[in-house]
């Protein structure tokens, strides 16, 4: 169930591109530990790390999305509020050692992210490039 980067994700946007594949090494990793059944620490240092990245990655999208004035921005900011939603979710799981129902989890989190590269984020892909931001 690992997430492979390949050009179709490529938002036309260097730095989130960057991005987005740091969030496909995190997942994988998480993903890896889950299935592996390692320890509760190994999977929840990658879990905060996933955390902790989402609130940076999505912090720069949105800092942009305000500074250049972008129309979906609100719509925008909502899915990643779901997203974060998703990972504490899936955090109270692993924490409570639901280790089953966090690989189901993970799949969804897969899943709503490949969706949201492919859908939401290439629609800001010409804008922010109109705007001189490759």
């Amino acid at each position: 169930m690992t997430l492979v980067w390949s050009g179709d994700y490529s938002v036309k946007v260097g730095v989130f591109d960057g991005h987005h594949k740091k969030f496909f090494d995190i997942m994988n990793t998480l993903y890896d530990a889950m299935s592996a059944r390692h320890g509760g620490t190994a999977v929840a240092k990658t879990i905060n790390s996933l955390i902790e990245y989402t609130k940076y990655h999505f912090g720069e999208e949105e800092r942009l999305m305000s500074k250049y004035n972008f129309e979906g921005a609100a719509q925008h900011k909502a899915e990643h509020q779901t997203f974060i939603k998703k990972v504490a979710e899936l955090k109270e799981k692993l924490d409570k050692g639901d280790t089953v129902i966090a690989i189901e989890a993970m799949r969804l989190l897969k899943d709503w992210f490949s969706k949201h590269i492919l859908d939401t984020d290439k629609k800001y892909s010409l804008f922010f490039n109109e705007k001189g931001v490759v």
